[in-house]
Formats: structure tokens, C-alpha cells, sequence
């Protein structure tokens, strides 16, 4: 019996397991395979981007087609049930809703989870791109959009003074969002307030009735004369030029000369100037009015790298053009803010929770040198996951 006693020793010795016996062998190697997983963990960290939320894609799109001063029912006729016709053949539909109103049409499609939504907006653009040509020839524009997380602003501040609108639009324009929009990690500056430049064309309603001359016809007329068309190809030798006519009216004076017929010119039955847009909301901050800025960054991009660049224009801005003219500049909301404070709470977490781990598992163990390597295996273990 007592001889067996080192062969049974023995045999389990022999079962320890391969990782654990190198370990405890290679004490060198694998202090330096920690600690290599450790300098390659913190670099990674350095690397991963910071978000306020995962990246995601809604399963929506959405087509919009503004169309002013019309009917729900001509909406529908000339704009929605061609665009509906053409959208309901893409492949992995869930839901396709289509809305009419006076003043624009809408097509709002629900794809099955799972799709792949940027092959899916390219189905629409392609499908709508196909009955363009039936739509009505002044109709400006037709909007695709789809919500992607990335599109959220991570910041937002107002500007206001008591400036005329035209004079605010200009300065913003010139000076602020084109100094942002050069900043690296900054897709867009979005500006909300400010409306629309536009060539207005007021007509004069007794002019008109007293010379015979009706809405459509001045319609016609500028339509007609503010386009641009292809001209055919011209061969010299074994060179071919290709021609264009440029037709666009480029001033207020050739858009006042057009001609009417009978020696008229729409400058008579007109007043032909630069004007904005009916305001359907107005911004005021502070009691004067108002421009609120949304900075959206590039997909990608590390949120907390391209605010301080960010932070640091604004900085230039406030102090330089903008107090010089009397501006006033005030943040509102700020993303970052939100991020640094959920990342103090997971670090303070972390050293929390570490602690109480160890003070627990030092209470079972009773074994400093045992808990100590276990309180060790944490941290690197978290580390680690960052590679």
C-alpha cells in the first residue's frame, strides 16, 4: 500500500493540464505574452472610434417629391402612382405606403429585416430614376432619405443678431459654414432659419388683364427661354465636337427683357427682383433673430477628435469675425458631453467593481499571493478584448 502511494502521486502529476504545466514552466514567456497582449490592447483602445450609439440603418426609405400649389388628387395622378407603380417591384418589401397632399407626394417603404439597405437605396434611386421621364417636367427635385445613425449632429449651436435676414444668410454662409465644413471628420453643416434665396417674379394684375396676357403665358416664356439643350456633334477629319447651347438667363435684367409678344417684355407686366422664400417658422434668440447650425460627422469618424477641432474653430469664430460684428454664439447641445460622462461611469465602474471582486475572492481564498493573480487576470482579460 505504502508503495504504491508515489505511483499514484505520480499519475497525477501526470494529468495536469498541457496550458497549465507550460505556464508554470515558462514563466518568462508568458509574463512577456501578457505583457504583449497587454501593449497591443492599449493600443487598440487608442484606435477604437467613440460613439454615442451603435451604427445602425433604419429599414425605411423614404421618397419625397415636393410639388406646390397643386391638388391631393393631381399629386396622386402625376407624381404618386407612377412612383409607386415603378417602387412596388424591388425585391424584399414589407410595407409600401403612399401619402398625397396639396403640396408634395410620399412613398414610404418598409424592407424585411435583414435586407441590405445600401444595395435597397440603390434599387429605389434606379427604379425612380426610371419614370422620371413621367413625372412633371416642373417638378425641381425628388428626395430619397434614409436614417442612419451616423446622420444624428453632434453639435448644435445658435447664432442671432439684429441683422436683416439677407445680410445674417450671407455672413453664415461666407464665414462660418464654409470654415466648418473644411474641418477633417465634419460631413455637414446643416443651417435651419434661414430661407431660400430665390428670383421672385411678381406679376402685375392689371397690367396683365389690360394687355391680354395670362399666368401661363409668362410661364411658357420663361421656361422656354431658361434651359439648356444639346446641339448635335460636328466632324472635322477624324475629330468630333460635341455642342451645347447654354440657354440659362443668368440677371435680372435678361429675366426683365424676355419677350412677350406685340413688342411686351416681362419687365412691363412684372417686378422681377431677389426676394426669400416664405418663412413657415422663424428662429429668435434672445428676442433677435436667428440661425441654428447642426454639425453632422463623417461616418467613421472618432466623435471625440473631430469636437475639439470643432471646439477650436468655434473658439475662433466667437472671439474674431463673429464678436467683431457684434454676433452673439451660443452652444446648445453638444455630444460629446454625453459620451465622456458614460465613459467616466463604466471606468469608475470598472475600479468598483474590481475592488470589491478582489476584497470578495480574498475573503475566500484567505491567500494574498491566489488573489492577487486572479485580480490580475481581470484587467488583462478586459484589455485584451480591445485587440
Amino acid at each position: 500500500y505504502n508503495s504504491a502511494a508515489p505511483g499514484r502521486a505520480s499519475a497525477q502529476a501526470m494529468k495536469v493540464n498541457p496550458i497549465i504545466r507550460f505556464a508554470v514552466e515558462r514563466r518568462v514567456t508568458m509574463a512577456m505574452a501578457v505583457l504583449g497582449v497587454l501593449v497591443l490592447g492599449l493600443l487598440s483602445l487608442d484606435r477604437l472610434p467613440l460613439e454615442f450609439l451603435p451604427t445602425f440603418s433604419s429599414s425605411h426609405i423614404s421618397v419625397d417629391a415636393p410639388y406646390p400649389s397643386s391638388s391631393p388628387a393631381e399629386t396622386e395622378r402625376l407624381i404618386v402612382r407612377p412612383l409607386e407603380d415603378s417602387l412596388s417591384t424591388i425585391n424584399g418589401i414589407e410595407s409600401l405606403t403612399a401619402v398625397s397632399t396639396a403640396s408634395s407626394g410620399n412613398v414610404s417603404i418598409r424592407f424585411v429585416d435583414g435586407t441590405d439597405m445600401d444595395l435597397a437605396a440603390v434599387d429605389v434611386r434606379d427604379r425612380v430614376d426610371r419614370v422620371r421621364y413621367r413625372l412633371p417636367d416642373d417638378l425641381e427635385r425628388v428626395r430619397i432619405r434614409r436614417f442612419q445613425s451616423s446622420n444624428r449632429p453632434v453639435l448644435r449651436f445658435h447664432i442671432g443678431a439684429d441683422w436683416p435676414r439677407e445680410q445674417l444668410y450671407r455672413f453664415t454662409e461666407d464665414v462660418i459654414v464654409r470654415r466648418l465644413l473644411r474641418l477633417e471628420g465634419v460631413a455637414d453643416v446643416q443651417v435651419r432659419g434661414d430661407e431660400t434665396r430665390e428670383i421672385q417674379v411678381n406679376l402685375i394684375p392689371d397690367r396683365m388683364a389690360s394687355l391680354g396676357i395670362n399666368v401661363r403665358d409668362v410661364s411658357s416664356v420663361i421656361r422656354s427661354n431658361h434651359q439648356a439643350v444639346s446641339a448635335g456633334t460636328v466632324r472635322e477629319g477624324s475629330r468630333s465636337f460635341l455642342f451645347r447651347i447654354e440657354g440659362k438667363l443668368d440677371s435680372l435684367d435678361e429675366i426683365r427683357a424676355l419677350p412677350l409678344g406685340g413688342g411686351l417684355r416681362l419687365g412691363d407686366v412684372a417686378v422681377v427682383q431677389f426676394g426669400f422664400k416664405d418663412p413657415t417658422a422663424r428662429l429668435r434668440f434672445r428676442g433677435e433673430e436667428s440661425l441654428a447650425f447642426n454639425i453632422v460627422r463623417e461616418s467613421g469618424a472618432n466623435v471625440i477628435e473631430t469636437m475639439e477641432e470643432i471646439r477650436v474653430v468655434l473658439d475662433e469664430l466667437a472671439t474674431g469675425p463673429v464678436a467683431a460684428q457684434g454676433l452673439e454664439l451660443e452652444q446648445v447641445y453638444d455630444e460629446t458631453v454625453y459620451i465622456e460622462s458614460a465613459i467616466s461611469l463604466v471606468v469608475q465602474n470598472i475600479w468598483v467593481g474590481g475592488l470589491l471582486a478582489a476584497g470578495v475572492l480574498l475573503i475566500f481564498l484567505r491567500s494574498p499571493s491566489a488573489t492577487l493573480v486572479i485580480t490580475l487576470a481581470i484587467p488583462v482579460s478586459i484589455v485584451a478584448t480591445f485587440v
